[in-house]
């Protein structure tokens, strides 16, 4: 199948080189991940001058005509610089560049002089949104206005998602790229509501590689409808042809490579355990979007099944964050009966409901199959991961050999660093991290933690955060303190699993994270 990314850039700024400083090394991705084409614009347009950096991208990528399309940086100052308008006119007319990217700098409404020069060509604009509601809330007003331009939302996060499919119903030329598009059922979710065309592929930064590939071959979709994500829809919007043909050709790694050439074809994982060591079930704020999220039952009956569909062997879920731990704990054992085998769980220490995290209560819990060790969401709770209302959790976990999941980012509550005392003084515990710190600067505490501390372990649902490719973490720290986690019922377990099964290294580097370091952890609780 063909890929088409809408989401590339090239060069560098004020920030340094970013992924791809040459249009040689983007190929070369776009090689080893499969993508026959992707839209790039340039960095040094974006963070120095649209003009010249939109003129230099066009010798840039001048010997990639084919897999290489240009998408011009436009600025609200090009309606009044020299000559800016008039270059983006003719190069719209002529059909050269189609595509435009709004930066993250300037309001929505800043660009509509620009906007209003451009769309009597039906231009293409995207613009990251991320987490930014405060984007969706001003786009509105400018698709509305220009309905012959269409308006694709980059790297929209589960934060704000269900704004984005708010401002989609309200105005039909507002498009959404997978790139970042984590959570569970939302590629079928937008097809349901909004039509297959309103969907474009993305894979945007190194470090995601394959998991817009893995989360698109596991979607409920047809063939046609897939065809028309990976490419069909972008190459609509752009007046392009169809190439009918692969433009990528096989990396010699992929021999390597059977258990991400299985997933990223649609086919689940047969020859190796998988222990999925991060998920939550319960209800939602709104802000995570799914049709089932409220229904303990319906999640654990969506849960099971797809962990049948992509070959999860166990899945270990974070119960009683918000409420009454033991309660809740009690409740989800009696319910998961019903899938024998695939449910384990933590435990969550919520000190706003320590009065119920007793000894005893601890140990009849603890006594239970299906209880394997704690949770901590330290940021969620506004108390510190290192604060000593934590030691009875971690001196069980310790007598017993128990792992802790730890939600860790960084920030003031739970940045990785935090724990560096507490996994010393605690060598028997095992400390997970979740998210692995999640942005760049806490990917690297993680690191520097792990490598002090054998008996802590990094996770990395949620990769997207980071800039820093996963295989770099692996290299540093040795894949015998990694474990699988998806984030689940939350994030999207294909989209997860396509990230890390497509690293760029061997099967067997990877296959003691999937589930043999999880396995050896809860064989040796005591």
């Amino acid at each position: 199948m063909n890929y088409f990314s809408v989401n590339a850039v090239i060069g560098g700024g004020l920030m340094g080189t970013g992924d791809f400083p040459t249009p040689e090394s983007l190929v070369r991705h776009l090689d080893y991940i499969g993508v026959d084409r992707t839209l790039v614009f340039s960095m040094n347009a974006l963070d120095r001058s649209p003009i010249n950096g939109n003129k230099t991208l066009l010798d840039d990528i001048a010997s990639y005509p084919d897999r290489l399309i240009p998408s011009f940086v436009i600025s609200p100052a090009d309606y009044y610089e020299n000559g800016s308008i008039a270059f983006l006119r003719e190069k719209a007319k002529s059909g050269e560049v189609r595509a435009f990217r709004l930066s993250t700098a300037f309001r929505v409404k800043n660009y509509e002089r620009v906007i209003a020069e451009l769309e009597e060509f039906s231009p293409v604009f995207l613009k990251n949104t991320g987490y930014a509601d405060d984007t969706l809330n001003d786009l509105e007003a400018i698709a509305r206005q220009y309905p012959k331009a269409t308006f694709i939302l980059c790297k929209q996060m589960w934060n704000g998602f269900g704004n984005a499919l708010d401002l989609m119903w309200r105005c039909k030329n507002v498009c959404l790229e997978i790139s970042w598009l984590h959570v569970r059922g939302s590629f079928e979710l937008v097809r349901d509501e909004f039509g297959i065309e309103r969907l474009l592929f993305g894979v945007d930064c190194k470090a995601h590689h394959g998991a817009a590939i893995g989360a698109l071959a596991h979607a409920d979709f047809t063939p046609g409808e897939r065809e028309l994500v990976a490419h069909g829809n972008i190459e609509r919007l752009l007046g392009l042809r169809p190439l009918g043909r692969k433009l990528a050709p096989e990396h010699p790694l992929l021999k390597e490579k059977p258990l991400w050439t299985a997933f990223q074809n649609g086919r689940k994982i047969e020859s190796v355990k998988i222990y999925d060591a991060h998920s939550h079930f319960g209800g939602t704020n709104g802000s995570w979007i799914g049709r089932d999220f409220n229904d303990l039952d319906a999640q654990l009956r969506a849960v099971a099944g797809n962990m049948d569909k992509y070959g999860i062997s166990k899945m270990v879920v974070a119960i009683g964050l918000g409420s009454n731990p033991i309660e809740a704990a009690l409740d989800f054992e009696r319910r998961a009966r019903e899938y024998p085998g695939k449910f384990l769980g933590y435990l969550g220490y919520n000190p706003f409901y320590k009065k119920f995290l007793t000894r005893q209560a601890m140990d009849d819990l603890f006594s239970r199959e299906t209880f394997v060790g704690f949770k901590t969401l330290c940021s969620y709770w506004r108390t510190k991961i290192n604060d000593p209302v934590f030691e009875p959790m971690w001196a069980y976990a310790e007598k017993h050999h128990l792992p802790i999941l730890n939600h860790t980012w960084d920030d003031s509550y739970n940045s990785p660093s935090m724990l560096t005392d507490v996994a010393r003084k605690y060598p028997h515990a095992k400390f997970i991290l979740g998210h692995s710190g999640g942005g760049t600067r806490g990917r690297l505490e993680s690191e520097a933690l792990a490598k002090s501390c054998p008996n802590v372990f990094l996770e990395f649902c949620g990769t997207f955060c980071s800039d820093r490719p996963v295989s770099e973490s692996i290299r540093e720290v040795g894949i015998g303190q990694f474990v699988f986690g998806s984030d689940t019922n939350g994030h999207n377990v294909a989209y997860e699993l396509g990230g890390f099964l497509s690293l760029p290294m061997p099967d067997k580097d990877l296959i003691p994270a999937l589930g043999e370091n999880m396995e050896k952890i809860l064989a040796d609780r005591r």
